[in-house]
């Protein structure tokens, strides 16, 4: 589309695009802490995948440029995101969520939401209850 001298950030495109993916797993999960009152967690990951892509972009981007900061983004949203919630019992339960939301594509979530969509508009209306008037 643009020109052949182009075709070298296509490397660094992919790995950008796989990390995204891990940034809207990341969202989910953050919703999920909140939910179980876990939110106080998330700062400590965040922290974590910021240290982690400093360190990784100080050695990696003289050796490799780009695609070494694409690499180290790739890893710290990957620590943040996703492993991150391997080191704490309590978000076990939510990296289970994350790793089936991954390997199955989303579709389970995206079934129970059309589903749900498609409940809600089948149902009849319901009639409001009125209130009684002084």
């Amino acid at each position: 589309l643009f020109g052949a001298e182009y075709l070298p950030a296509l490397g660094i495109l992919h790995l950008s695009l796989i990390a995204a993916v891990f940034s809207v797993v990341g969202v989910a999960c953050t919703n999920y802490l909140v939910v179980m009152n876990l939110g106080y967690l998330r700062p400590v990951r965040l922290i974590g995948g910021l240290l982690l892509n400093v360190i990784l972009n100080y050695y990696l981007i003289p050796l490799y440029g780009l695609a070494g900061a694409a690499w180290a983004t790739l890893a710290s949203q990957l620590f943040a995101i996703c492993l991150g919630n391997l080191l704490n019992r309590k978000t076990h339960e939510c990296l289970r969520l994350q790793c089936l939301s991954l390997l199955t594509l989303g579709l389970p979530g995206v079934r129970s939401a059309v589903l749900g969509a498609a409940r809600g508009a089948l149902e009849p209306n319901r009639p409001q209850p009125q209130q009684d008037k002084p």
